[in-house]
Formats: structure tokens, sequence, C-alpha cells
């Protein structure tokens, strides 16, 4: 049976990968192409991590062309800082990658993709079709999985590696993985599960305001579930992790907000 599984889940993962990275890396072999010569609507976070490194939030006037806010006489972008900080430990050490991240980023939001595709594809198969696998099963995992990491609106993001598309693959990474771990919280109620649930839920809020808006609230939701409707004992036990790990991200989130544009949310 692991076998089995182990064959479905390389196979959708390989023809799915081959889709998307063929696409990202336009048939070639430039780890840092851009969508944009010279890396520009590329850099955005590129930028934002040096400001951090200098302590600062706000970048410098006119880096950001059409797409800087300026509040206060202060240059920022409205972009939440998830994959800014990912690049932090380059942007420590070198400038010799300097808006040439963006490439590299997507790839790996695309393995993080895969994965929790591959997990919650057999955690949803084991609930609806026990714990055996059957050939059919197995090919339909593969084709699913196949579909998801190579054949959605992410392989076309992959065709421009820029800043816009770098945020809809690690949010869209982010919500996914945040679903599943959703699902594992609310059947297993181990402290893993929601320690892995708050991160996927700060990756969402940390990647695209809406998204993670959108994850958080509904942790929310599921721990008042829990607290004021009567559910087995583990459920009305945890339902006070499930808000933390709700709260925390949004909190974080409208507190840098507050902090660029004295808005909760716009």
């Amino acid at each position: 049976i692991q076998l089995r599984r182990r064959t479905a889940s390389g196979l959708g993962v390989a023809v799915g990968g081959l889709a998307f990275f063929l696409t990202l890396f336009n048939y070639g072999t430039n780890p840092g192409r851009t969508a944009v010569a010279g890396g520009f609507l590329g850099n955005f976070f590129d930028l934002q991590a040096r400001a951090f490194l200098d302590g600062r939030v706000d970048l410098a006037p006119g880096s950001l062309g059409i797409e800087g806010f300026i509040h206060d006489g202060r240059t920022y972008t409205y972009f939440p800082p998830f994959p800014a900080l990912l690049r932090m430990p380059v942007i420590m050490t070198t400038h010799e990658f300097d808006g040439r991240l963006t490439l590299l980023s997507m790839a790996i939001a695309w393995i993080v993709f895969a994965t929790i595709c591959v997990k919650l594809a057999w955690f949803a198969v084991d609930r609806l079709c026990g714990p055996g696998t059957t050939r059919t099963t197995a090919t339909l995992v593969a084709v699913f999985v196949a579909g998801a990491t190579g054949g959605s609106f992410l392989t076309f993001d992959a065709s421009l590696p820029w800043t816009y598309h770098e945020v809809y693959v690690w949010a869209v990474t982010g919500a996914t993985g945040s679903l599943y771990w959703m699902l594992r919280s609310l059947s297993d109620h181990q402290r893993s599960s929601y320690m892995w649930l708050f991160w996927f839920s700060l990756i969402t809020v940390g990647t695209r305001a809406t998204e993670g808006w959108a994850i958080c609230l509904t942790v929310i939701g599921l721990a008042l579930l829990g607290r004021f409707r009567p559910g087995s004992v583990e459920r009305r036990q945890m339902w006070w992790r499930l808000l933390l790990v709700g709260s925390v991200p949004l909190a974080l989130s409208i507190a840098l907000n507050l902090y660029k544009f004295d808005s909760v949310f716009m």
C-alpha cells in the first residue's frame, strides 16, 4: 500500500512539477530570470529586506515607482513582508542576487505547495475510502496532484517571475497549507497540528492580507464554534489554542498596517 501511495504521489508531483518548472524557467536554465529586464517589479521584497536590515519599514522615495504608497511623507509597499523575510539570509550576506530572487522564492513556494497537496489528497482518501489504496484510488490521486501542482493558474503565474505572481503563489501555498492543518487540528487535536496551522496562517496573512484575513477569521470561527457549540471533549478543551492560532497572526497584520497606513486593513 505504501509503495503504491509513494508511486502515485511521485508521478503526480513529477508531471505537475515538469509543467510548472519548465514554465518558470521559460524552457531555459537561468535561475535569476525576471519578468522585466533589470528586475524591476520583481525587486520590491529585496528592497524591503534591505530596509529591515537598516531598521526601517519605509523604502527609498521613488524606489517602487507607481506601486509606492506615500503616507506621512514616507514610501511604503502595500505587500506584507513574509517574502522579504524569506530573503533575509541571502540579503544579509551579499548584494549579488538583489532583484533576482523572485524565481527562487516561487520555486520554494511550489515545493511546499506540492507537499501539502499530496498530504491533503491522502488525508481525504483515508477518511472517505479507508486506509486501503486500490489502483483506481492511486491513479485518481496521481491525476489530482498533477492537476493541482501543474495544471492550475499557478503555472501561468510561473510564466512571469515578478512580485505580483510571487505573492499569488505564496498566498495559495499558505492558504492550502492552512486548510490542511485546520482539518488535521479538528481531527487529531495534536499540539503539532495547531503549531503548523499557526505558521501557515502567519505565512498567508504575511503574504497577502485578503487571503490571510479569510484564513484567520475562519480559524477564529472554528475556535468559537468549539467553545459554544456542544461537541467532543477535545474540541471544548482545545478551542483556546485555535483562538490564539487565528488571533495572533491577524493581530500582527493589523499592527503592521496601522504602523504603515493608520488603517486596520486598507
